[in-house]
């Protein structure tokens, strides 16, 4: 029984120390399950973290940048999503490469070195501001370029620019095809309140075609060289500015320029000789400026004038003379300057209008001048010419305005022709002597008889009355005698009438015209020869 009670306690103990073995691997085994379970847990919970603060940062990064991208965007356009950003070397390298063609020749440091010019913050738009993120960038560059260039926040109108939309829409721009690409072929950008000068990269839009930039008065600077190298442009109009400087020689390489308007500008220097290269030229306008010398005699190889206007400067010398017979010159202003010598006899046939008054020309009028078929106005006025009038200087038969005012003319006056279309007539301040025509009432069409300052005498026709149309009769200033006509209270459309430093006498017949804001007469004092009640001067 000790034995079996034995072995029963020897197997017992060994049934529970292999209860304790199994209850020990059974606790190992919890323990290492629930170690991977709470690793993996970890592991999953940490991946998910870390994407989660990747995706915030990428969100927060899209948000700051549409951010900056619409402070951007006068339009106030949603900018759209922001696409892959652009390559920043490249882009900075192919802006620096374009740049280069005008500033290495002109040796200048690249303006992208300087972080505060335009050039660079054009640059810095480019790549983190502009919302549609373009492969093609190099216009968007340079509108951005133009528009921070010009303080285009300051703008009268500046919708779209330098938002999202695709810069052919932008104010004042157009575009067209060209190999399958939408180029820009125009700015026009007039009356727009733009501030600031011309920079260099204006020469950098290959396809323009017309640059209008007209009436900025805060436009100031000079004309960049560079504009030179617009091979395809046709049209310039910088006029009514404060554009400063000389006009560079590069003009000279605008084979295809038709029109270049820079009047109203403070421009000055001489005109470059190589104003004569821009064979297409048709329209040449330099009124209003300082320019100053010798016009260049290649100036007549503008085969395709129209209009040549260069008044009020300060050109001196003789004008060619081979300009005047250009077969496609119809109008010719030369007036306020300082030109001498005589007119040509020989004029284009297109020829409409001349005006060459306040100059230093001098000698006779050719009869040739007033047969052209087309003549319309000839203003010759304030000049030294000197010679009688001959019968033919009516016999335009389309001239309408005759200004022959303060030259030194003698003589009589020729009677008039019976199929003038003559609206004015200035023979003021000459030495024009005897009576006035009576047949002054063949001029139907008269709007302006201005005689003054010269040495008339006789009677005042009363056949001046038939000149229904007349609105400005000046009779000053001569030694007119008789009675006023009473007849002349029929010009009921007159607008001016001078009569004073006379020997006339009678009273004015006019007071009573609804129209007449303006009369002089010899009507001073208690003994005056003249009554009138109206005069604005009495002398």
């Amino acid at each position: 029984m000790r034995q079996l009670k034995q072995k029963q306690n020897i197997a017992s103990t060994k049934k529970g120390a292999e209860s304790k073995n199994d209850n020990k691997k059974k606790r190992n085994c919890l323990y290492f399950c629930s170690l991977v379970s709470f690793g993996v847990v970890f592991c999953f919970t940490g991946f998910a973290a870390l994407v989660g603060l990747l995706v915030l940062k990428e969100d927060d990064e899209n948000i700051t940048t549409m951010m900056q991208a619409s402070t951007f965007s006068p339009s106030n356009i949603p900018p759209p999503t922001l696409k892959k950003p652009l390559d920043i070397v490249f882009v900075t390298n192919e802006i620096e490469s374009h740049l280069g063609k005008i500033y290495s020749n002109n040796n200048f440091l690249s303006p992208l070195r300087d972080e505060n010019s335009h050039q660079s913050k054009a640059l810095e738009w480019i790549l983190y501001n502009d919302p549609l993120r373009k492969k093609d960038f190099w216009n968007r560059f340079l509108l951005a370029n133009f528009f921070l260039c010009f303080k285009g926040f300051k703008w009268k109108n500046h919708s779209f620019w330098l938002s999202g939309a695709d810069e052919c829409t932008w104010y004042g721009i157009h575009c067209q095809l060209r190999n399958g690409i939408k180029e820009i072929v125009e700015i026009n950008l007039d009356s727009n309140r733009l501030e600031g000068t011309l920079p260099f990269e204006i020469g950098l839009f290959p396809f323009l075609e017309t640059l209008s930039l007209a009436q900025n008065p805060n436009l100031k600077g000079s004309i960049p060289s560079s504009m030179g190298m617009l091979e395809n442009i046709q049209e310039i109009d910088l006029w009514s500015n404060d554009l400063t400087g000389t006009l560079p020689s590069t003009i000279g390489q605008l084979g295809d320029l038709k029109f270049l308007s820079l009047d109203q500008n403070q421009l000055q220097g001489s005109l470059p000789l190589q104003i004569g290269n821009m064979t297409s030229l048709e329209d040449l306008t330099l009124a209003g400026n300082s320019f100053e010398g010798i016009i260049p005699t290649d100036i007549s190889r503008l085969k395709q004038i129209n209009r040549l206007w260069l008044s009020d400067n300060l050109f001196t010398g003789y004008f060619p003379l081979a300009f005047f017979d250009l077969p496609k010159l119809a109008y010719l202003y030369l007036d306020g300057n300082q030109f001498h010598g005589q007119i040509p006899s020989h004029f284009s046939d297109n020829i409409v209008d001349i005006r060459v008054g306040k100059n230093l020309f001098s000698g006779c009028l050719p009869l040739e001048l007033f047969q052209i078929a087309k003549l319309e106005i000839l203003y010759l006025n304030e000049n030294q010419f000197s010679c009688e009038l001959f019968p033919e200087i009516y016999n335009a038969p389309s001239l309408r305005e005759l200004d022959l005012d303060f030259n030194l003319f003698y003589g009589t006056i020729p009677e008039f022709s019976g199929n003038s279309s003559l609206v004015r007539i200035s023979f003021s301040s000459n030495q024009l002597s005897s009576s006035i025509p009576k047949n002054i009432t063949n001029l139907k069409t008269l709007e302006v008889l201005s005689l003054n300052n010269n040495s008339f005498t006789g009677f005042i026709p009363n056949s001046i009355a038939n000149l229904t149309k007349l609105q400005y009769l000046r009779l000053s200033e001569n030694q007119l005698t008789g009675n006023i006509p009473i007849e002349l209270g029929n010009l009921t459309n007159l607008h001016q009438l001078t009569l004073h430093n006379n020997k006339i006498r009678g009273t004015i017949p006019v007071c009573n015209t609804s129209s007449i804001s303006y009369i002089t007469a010899d009507c001073k004092g208690k003994n005056a020869k003249v009554k009138c009640s109206c005069c604005m001067m009495c002398q």
